[in-house]
């Protein structure tokens, strides 16, 4: 039964409602499309940017490796910076001198990322040392075996300094020739009788030390078998022309095996001056011309005739043998004559002491060594 009261019932309406909610949805869609783009496009520069930090570490870590390998090649070009000497090798790495074989080297290398927007800088060093074998010179020739000395050979331990070189004072003289026992030295006329052509304090010098391996072989605590390891030209055979060569560009052509650079200071090939390889034979070598300079390492025999001259520390495991006008030394040479042959020293050759040739071949021939522990560092 129907009440008399009663009021009839309202539908309520809610127009827009769809309206609202589409848009709502659409606002929250988007703010996730947008929040997924961001997060997504810092990504692409967050992977951009360490990848250009790679590139720029890799760069910095190449640089350094290439520095160290320009300093034992050749002298960087030198600047200061506040009294400190300073080197400057090519790719702009800064080398600093912190003590006589210490160097630091550092590198500041950057990489664009994101269009150039964004750059990842790197900046790394590493601590080197120059590691000189501790190479002693007992007399201007220092042989054991039987040694022959003839003609117009000269053989002079007084410490000379050669000619146009940036040399200390000369220092104290050494005795002309150091054998195992006198009766191991024969004369053969000329101007040799009595031993007139050996100057030097004494003239000669009987020594037990002469006989001994470690005198030749054995470099404060480097052997002969690591030294050699660290050569930058390994030249057996006959040359008959040894000269510094120059590139088109005026530079020193290093990759020669017959440039052993200039040590005509100041002559027409001055890119080479500074220039001084570490040369190691592993066979016999015989030389017929002209002149180089450094560290010459002969493994069998040496034989030298037509003139040739070199400046620096010579040592040869087999015997010496100077012909016709001979060749001309300026440091000091070392014959073991591990063979026992007859060493001969006849014809126009000649032997200078000169401590001078023998420190400055030895400083620039030498490797460069990361330190053992802690040589690499990254710079902030």
């Amino acid at each position: 039964m129907r009440t008399l009261n009663a009021q009839p019932r309202r539908t309520v309406r809610r127009d827009g409602m769809a309206l609202v909610l589409a848009l709502g949805a659409i606002v929250v869609i988007g703010a996730v499309v947008a929040g997924g783009f961001y997060v997504a496009t810092r990504d692409v520069r967050t992977g951009r940017m360490t990848t250009a930090q790679e590139r720029a570490q890799l760069r910095a870590e190449h640089a350094l490796n290439l520095a160290r390998e320009q300093m034992e090649s050749k002298k960087p070009q030198i600047a200061t910076d506040g009294g400190m000497l300073v080197y400057v090798t090519a790719g702009n790495a800064i080398v600093t001198r912190l003590n006589r074989d210490a160097y630091q080297i550092s590198v500041a290398l950057n990489e664009k990322a994101n269009g150039g927007a964004d750059r990842s800088n790197r900046r790394v060093s590493m601590l080197v040392v120059r590691r000189v074998p501790e190479m002693t010179f007992p007399g201007a020739l220092t042989v054991r075996g039987t040694t022959q000395i003839g003609g117009n050979t000269e053989i002079d331990g007084t410490d000379q300094n050669p000619s146009g070189w940036d040399c200390p004072p000369a220092g104290d003289s050494k005795p002309g020739i150091v054998t195992p026992s006198l009766g191991d030295l024969k004369t053969s006329g000329g101007g040799c009788d009595n031993f007139d052509c050996v100057s030097g304090e004494p003239h000669v010098l009987p020594s037990a030390d002469a006989a001994k391996d470690e005198t030749y072989f054995q470099y404060g605590n480097m052997t002969w078998a690591e030294l050699v390891t660290y050569a930058r030209k390994i030249t057996p055979g006959t040359y008959t022309q040894i000269e510094p060569v120059l590139r088109a560009d005026g530079s020193c052509n290093t990759t020669l095996d017959a440039n052993w650079g200039d040590p005509i200071k100041g002559g027409a090939s001055t890119a080479c001056e500074n220039y001084y390889p570490m040369i190691y034979v592993p066979g016999n070598l015989k030389l017929t011309g002209n002149y180089g300079q450094g560290v010459l390492l002969v493994e069998g025999d040496l034989t030298v005739e037509g003139a040739f001259k070199f400046y620096g520390p010579v040592i040869v495991r087999g015997h010496l043998a100077t012909q016709g006008t001979g060749g001309h030394f300026n440091g000091g040479v070392m014959a073991a004559n591990v063979d026992f042959e007859t060493n001969q020293a006849l014809g126009d050759a000649t032997i200078n002491y000169s401590s001078c040739a023998i420190a400055t071949a030895l400083t620039n021939s030498s490797p460069m060594l990361p330190v053992r522990q802690r040589s690499w560092a990254e710079m902030f």
